[in-house]
């Protein structure tokens, strides 16, 4: 009796590539050497992806593993914290190039962590919890105090694990492959400062050690014909489509009395997602407890909203800290259909809203500070085949009323979401294309 012809799996399922899994673990050009960074010091740290005959690489399992350690005893009450608990708090520059030419360049790479991080997932996931399997604190914003000189059980640091999740080529897009095969790629990172990376547990110097780092990556390896077929059927171009992100600054300067600003975002691309506001204080992340990144709700007591050339993606929104609502779920909304049951991001509206003031004494709430000022644009769009709005040729502005704070000047970060394209044709060196 043979099987009806629906029911035969044989007949319809689709055909499968045999492949093989490569695991490297890939040294940096500058040896497995220890590596101090100060509180003010900044070095590179670089790779080289190995080419590899008819493989891609899983951008889905690529990271980078380390210790870390603090340089000084300074005892149980004297420790420092991986700034807002991510080890994307130690990268301020990441770079990709293909063959000696710049594929990607990510400015301000731990500020987009820390936006991306605090909204897009739930504070247990490992992407976001200390982004390291070894916290263990019940104040996931926090982590665990780093290991010093002091402490014998971890006199070789402890281990973290930095995913490269903000990148495009690297991580954006984790259902791609990237043809190694064809490319020659390599990683440079370029360290924050002690300062600019780690919170205090009070007025002590911030510097720190890493060594023993390694990149690690998985290639899949398909059979020699078959990347053939794939080179014949595309024209030997490789092309997908991803996400990216860009900081662009801008500051407030200190006024004690209540003012109206207008800043400009020369965020001009053809299909923007979203754009994304923070406040730091300036005079606060300048003591030896702050950092860049502790995000201050700033006085922003009345209202904010979001201009877009000609036209206006949204109302004013009002904010205060008994309003705001609304400001949390415009946020929430950049990374999330808010309404799904399972979305839980890794704040809460108290950490939202937290001032984290000026006082010499940095406590665990204000640490969590993470108020952010955005626009969703992208359901704006009118052409479908692109989710945002083409903004090539009109500058955004953000215009925000603030309470007035005597001496405070605020930095100002916005980040810009935007979809964009990597293309790889055989022979040529890779490129991104920004839609």
């Amino acid at each position: 009796m043979s099987i009806p012809s629906e029911l035969d799996y044989d007949a319809f399922k689709p055909n499968s590539v045999a492949v093989r899994i490569h695991r490297q673990q890939v040294s940096s050009e500058q040896g497995n050497s220890t590596i101090t960074q100060t509180s003010t010091s900044s070095q590179e740290i670089s790779f080289r992806i190995p080419k590899q005959a008819n493989c891609f690489l899983d951008q889905n399992k690529t990271y980078i593993v380390a210790n870390i350690k603090c340089t000084a005893a300074d005892g149980d009450n004297n420790q420092l914290y991986l700034n807002r608990g991510s080890t994307s708090s130690l990268i301020n520059r990441l770079i990709v190039e293909d063959n000696g030419s710049v594929l990607e360049q990510i400015e301000d790479y731990d500020v987009v962590a820390s936006l991306v991080e605090d909204w897009a997932v739930p504070e247990n996931s490992i992407a976001y919890k200390n982004n390291a399997l070894m916290q263990s604190s019940s104040t996931p914003k926090l982590g665990e105090a780093l290991p010093d000189a002091a402490d014998a059980s971890t006199i070789n640091g402890m281990q973290i694990i930095i995913p490269l999740s903000h990148s495009s080529v690297l991580g954006t897009s984790a259902d791609k492959m990237v043809p190694v095969y064809c490319c020659d790629l390599k990683l440079r990172i370029f360290l924050n400062s002690g300062n600019d990376a780690l919170y205090a547990g009070d007025n002590i110097a911030r510097n720190y050690i890493l060594d023993n780092v390694y990149l690690y990556t998985t290639y899949v390896e398909i059979d020699a014909n078959v990347v053939r077929d794939f080179e014949k059927a595309s024209g030997g171009e490789y092309v997908f489509n991803t996400v990216s992100r860009r900081i662009y600054n801008n500051s407030l300067s200190a006024n004690a009395n209540a003012t109206t600003s207008t800043l400009t975002i020369p965020a001009q691309f053809e299909s923007l997602l979203s754009l994304e506001t923070r406040l730091y204080n300036t005079t606060y992340a300048a003591n030896n407890q702050g950092s860049r990144l502790g995000a201050d709700y700033g006085g922003v007591s009345q209202y904010y909203y979001v201009v877009q050339g000609q036209s206006y993606p949204q109302n004013r929104c009002a904010v205060s800290t008994t309003n705001y609502a609304e400001a949390y779920m415009l946020a929430a909304e950049c990374h999330a259909h808010v309404m799904d049951i399972n979305y839980s991001p890794a704040i809460n509206s108290t950490m939202f809203i937290a001032d984290l003031g000026n006082g010499t004494t940095v406590t665990d709430a204000e640490r969590q500070g993470s108020f952010t000022m955005s626009a969703d644009v992208s359901e704006f769009d009118s052409n479908m085949l692109l989710t945002g709005i083409d903004t090539r040729g009109a500058d955004s502005f953000l215009h925000v009323s603030k309470a007035g704070e005597a001496g405070i000047v605020y930095s100002v970060r916005t980040m810009a979401t935007f979809e964009n394209m990597f293309i790889k044709r055989i022979g040529d060196q890779a490129r991104m294309k920004e839609t």
